[in-house]
């Protein structure tokens, strides 16, 4: 990583090049989303051929936390104050998997806890799956902002949903879910909650799989990302 934004790999694939990249690329362009939140500057793809290309590493150390690419997806980059540029080099790298009607108000509103209102009067609820007031431990509180270190963890189905979308006149199966940055020291770490019980992204532990935080103030959208399954 530069002093700015990520690093940019000497002598890698322009992702532009890349057939699954720019499929990815019209399945973006169909969920019509105003062109002032990107910037294509640093869009990078992980697909297989281009991180080999690239002679990617699984993990990087950044800002003392071990930072897993996301491996299989594609990265567009989002547009930054010049402000916040700064903290690429000292805050910590996590996913927040979500579902692609959800990307427009998430753009516009930032993450926010459950049960905020945000533009049109729309209340954000829990997702299926996930821990509520009705499903999980009597002391898990449910009015947070999770994250994760793990791409892995956060491309299973609770969190990042397959869906159908059409792109071209075919339909793909695709996930969607958002990079970010998180001030170090402001959220709370806790274990998986899937049950599993085997490692989910070694060398992860699962006992550290989940970071919360109330305040969305301390996350930094920086990418949005997408996974085409059937590709």
């Amino acid at each position: 990583m530069g002093n700015t934004q990520p690093s940019q790999p000497l002598k890698a694939r322009p992702p532009h090049e890349c057939p699954y990249f720019c499929c990815c690329a019209e399945l973006l362009k169909s969920l019509e989303l105003p062109e002032r939140y990107f910037t294509a500057r640093y869009n990078m793809c992980y697909c297989e051929e281009c991180s080999r290309r690239r002679k990617d590493k699984r993990f990087y150390p950044r800002a003392d936390k071990q930072y897993g690419l996301p491996e299989g997806w594609t990265r567009f980059s989002l547009q930054l104050e010049s402000y916040k540029l700064k903290y690429f080099d000292l805050w910590h790298r996590a996913y927040h998997g979500t579902t692609f009607k959800n990307v427009s108000s998430i753009l516009e509103n930032g993450l926010v806890v459950p049960g905020t209102y945000v533009g049109g009067g729309d209340s954000v609820s829990t997702r299926k799956g996930h821990f509520n007031d009705h499903f999980g431990p009597a002391d898990f509180d449910t009015e947070q902002i999770f994250l994760s270190p793990s791409i892995k963890y956060v491309e299973m189905e609770a969190y990042s949903t397959t869906q159908t979308v059409r792109v071209n006149r075919k339909r793909y199966q695709a996930k969607v879910a958002f990079q970010a940055l998180i001030r170090p020291d402001s959220y709370s770490v806790g274990p998986q909650t899937t049950g599993r019980k085997s490692p989910i992204d070694p060398p992860l532990p699962n006992s550290e799989m989940e970071w919360s935080t109330s305040d969305s103030d301390d996350i930094i959208l920086y990418g949005i990302l997408i996974k085409i399954i059937d590709y």
